[in-house]
Order: C-alpha cells, then structure tokens, then sequence
C-alpha cells in the first residue's frame, strides 16, 4: 500500500465525526503532522454531494458514514494519479473500484473543486471535477441489487462527512442524476416527452433570478426589427461588412481585447440596454453581436443567474467544467437558434464559450441578461476568461460599446445613407 493511501486510511476518522455540526477540528495523524479535518452533517439522510476546494494540492480522502456505526460508510480517496473508493464496515475497508490516470486524481489547477455524491435509494455513487454533473463525472458506481430485497439498505442512513485535509466544504441536498436540459420553453410549450427525455426545462424549473429575467426578455414584443425600424438587422449586417460601418470600425478597435496578437475573429458587439443598478455584473441587459464566425474567450459570469436568448441567427455553445487553462475542452455542446432561451446558474453552466458557427454569415445577435441571487453579498463584477493565448486567465469588466437607444439610431442613419448592403451576402 502506498504510504499517501496508508496515511490516508490510517486516519483517526472517529475523533472527529463523535462531534456535531459543521466544523474544522485540529488532529495528529498517523505520521505525526498535525491536520485539519472538515466534518459535519449531511443535509438529507441517505443523499446529497460534498464537494471539497483544497487549501493545498495534497492526497485527500473523503468519508460519508452512518450514524447507527461511525465505521459504515463510503470512504473515496483522491491520489496524486488517480481514486480508490472503499466500503466501511466494521472496521474493515473493501476496494470497490479504482481509476488511474492524472485526469482522474488530484488536478493541475490547485483551485479545482471535487465532488463525491451519493444516492442511497439507487446505491449509486459519483465523483468528478468542477460542476456537479453527470456529464463531469469521472468515477461512477452502483452498488449491485442482489435480488429481492434491495442491497446496501444503510446507505439511505449516510448522514456524517469528513474531508482528511484543509479545505472549503459545500454540503450540497441532491445527489448527481441526471444533467439539467439547457432548452427553456415555456409552459404551454412544453410536452410529455421534454419531460421524459430532459430535452427542456419549464421557468419556474429555474432559481427566482432566472425566472424574473426571463419574463423580461421572452414577450413577442422583444424583438429587433419593429415596425419603425424594420430594417435593423440588416443594417447591422451591413454595418458588419461594410468597412465604413461603424460595426466593422469597432470590431476592428476590438480584437486585441482578450489579449495575444489581436484575433478578428476573436470579438462580438456588446451593446447595453439601461444602467448598471447595484445587482448584476455591469449593465444587466446586453444585445450581443455576433458575425460570421465571431467568437468569445471560454469565461464565466461573476457568480450570477443569467438568461440568454437568440433574437437572431443562431449560436453555438460549449460548456466546460472549470474555469482553467487545464481544462479547455467543452463537457458538452448546444447549437441555439432563433428564439432558443438558455439559462446560467452560479453552479450550473456558468463557464462556456459562445461563437457564431456560421462562417458565411448570418450575424448573429442574442440578448443576455445578468442577476445576482438575493443571498449574494459580495457582487464580483468581473467576467474571468481565458485568454486568446491560452495561458492565462484575465477579468473583464463588462462594459459597453454603445447605447442601444444611440446604437439603433445611428444604424438607422447608417442604412439610409452609403452603408448598405451587397446582394453576394444576402
């Protein structure tokens, strides 16, 4: 047995978990170095998820146990290259599974968050990296039914946790199952079979934030093109292409703004609708533009609930796990069309990169809208991204490129003076 596992094992569990509520208890293990041990009460008996952010990049164990038997439980531990899960029982620990692979044990980004879920009425356990998910899972187990009676009945007991090393804990109520459609219709919209192959999700599905955003930006009167300006998204496809628009000026004024040598394609329009009020990462309504091909940086979105909607065209979008220069590849992808509503959560889909995957054309144009939860009283303002070199992370404060009462008005005047359109992209 490798000494990290043994010291891992070895580990005085029963100190710590005789001890009620959540707390951070101070031991010496086995090797005579003092740790501190994150332990405490399960919010459902039977079900939930413990994710751990480590204060430092060290093997770590996590143990989820009863209350009948401080020894019966589930014990998974994280290694330098890879996770070993055991049963407890009596004393005794049996290897039930193990994964090997640098992917799979402790992360190259020292700020990854691990999740351990459980499930007692299905047996089933999960461990993965960054957003609790189906999709983010790395290891998954189920308990075999042995016939008749259903096996591992103590399961629906768990109730206790302890992390072994210094970390910040989160106690979360359900367990991972299923992934949470990205389609929001609405109610009178959504049938039988959204429902049976989680193809959609209905508003009220969403947190209070989503649901008062979307009511704003869903009504058959948010549109672009309104009866005294019919034309506006042509002239803003003309502003595009046209190098005397301002669209194709601004877009050009852009393209180093995430950083590296400067990337056309490596841009979008963000035009704003209102003033910054207190309670979303800058102005809360933004119209996005998005030509041909355009794309952002893999970023997140300050922690906030948000809404999107497809007014135009359409968009591609790749979600991926963790904000890290570790983890740029997308756990899943949507292509959104006009009229699709997507929805961001501070747990769920909050780090994705969006492009307009129509390399001819159209433009694209989408409204995004931002709020933070009630509970939030520390309001980041920063999008955090990657940058165009891939090598870093920087913070954006999302600004604005114009007005939309201003930037209407002087598409407007664009189309009526020399800034039309050619009929090769039409």
């Amino acid at each position: 047995m490798d000494e990290a596992l043994k010291t891992l094992l070895e580990s005085p569990i029963k100190k710590v978990l005789l001890q009620d509520g959540d707390k951070q208890q101070a031991y010496t293990d086995s090797q005579n170095r003092t740790v501190i041990a994150s332990f405490g009460t399960l919010i459902v008996n039977g079900q939930g998820v413990v994710s751990v952010v480590l204060k430092e990049r060290t093997p770590f164990s996590i143990d989820v146990v009863t209350n009948e038997s401080l020894e019966q439980g589930i014990r998974l531990v994280v290694l330098e290259e890879g996770v070993k899960l055991y049963e407890l029982e009596g004393g005794t620990e049996t290897l039930l599974d193990e994964r090997s692979g640098l992917a799979i044990g402790l992360d190259e980004d020292k700020e990854a968050t691990y999740w351990f879920s459980f499930f007692g009425q299905n047996r089933a356990i999960h461990y993965g990296k960054g957003e609790m998910r189906s999709l983010t899972t790395l290891l998954e187990y189920v308990f075999p039914d042995d016939g008749g009676e259903p096996s591992k009945f103590w399961m629906n007991d768990l109730s206790k946790y302890n992390v072994s090393t210094p970390s910040e804990v989160t106690v979360w109520k359900d367990p991972v199952t299923v992934d949470p459609p990205l389609i929001v219709l609405p109610t009178d919209k959504f049938t039988m079979m959204d429902a049976a192959e989680y193809r959609a999700v209905v508003p009220n599905a969403l947190s209070q934030e989503c649901q008062e955003l979307y009511s704003n930006v869903v009504g058959k009167s948010f549109v672009l093109n309104t009866p005294d300006f019919p034309d506006f998204t042509d002239a803003i496809e003309a502003s595009i292409r046209n190098p005397n628009g301002w669209c194709y000026k601004k877009l050009e004024e852009k393209k180093s703004e995430f950083g590296g040598e400067g990337d056309i394609k490596a841009t979008y329009l963000r035009i704003t609708l209102g003033v910054n009020q207190g309670w979303s990462p800058g102005i809360p309504y933004v119209l996005e533009i998005w030509p041909a091909g355009h794309y952002s940086p893999i970023h997140n979105h300050a922690g906030a609930n948000a809404i999107i909607r497809v007014l135009h065209g359409e968009i591609g979008v790749n979600l991926y796990s963790m904000l890290s220069i570790y983890h740029k590849q997308p756990f899943a992808q949507k292509i959104l069309v006009k009229d699709d509503v997507t929805w961001i959560s501070p747990g769920l889909n909050q780090i994705h990169q969006l492009k307009n995957i129509n390399e001819n054309g159209p433009t694209c144009m989408t409204i995004q809208c931002y709020l933070y939860n009630q509970s939030n009283r520390s309001h980041y303002e920063y999008f955090d991204y990657i940058d165009n070199e891939g090598t870093g992370i920087g913070h954006y404060y999302p600004d604005s490129d114009m007005e939309f009462p201003e930037f209407k008005a002087l598409m407007r005047s664009e189309w009526s003076g020399n800034v039309r359109p050619k009929e090769w992209w039409r």
